[in-house]
């Protein structure tokens, strides 16, 4: 799921992405952080809530 931001990063100049996990994510919590960089749906019980996409 990191493929397009990344990818966006390199092009403006950027050359390394690195993303570290915060207890929350750790404990697989959704986070503004995974959610944006993941860009998917949040669900839940199978049910879309929101589309999530990065900037």
């Amino acid at each position: 799921p990191y493929a397009r931001p990344e990818r966006e990063l390199i092009e403006q100049g950027f050359d390394v992405l690195v993303f570290v996990p915060s207890d929350d994510e750790e404990n697989g919590l959704v986070t503004c952080g995974n959610a944006i960089l993941g860009g998917s749906k949040l669900s839940i019980e199978q049910r879309p809530v929101i589309k999530i996409e990065g900037l």
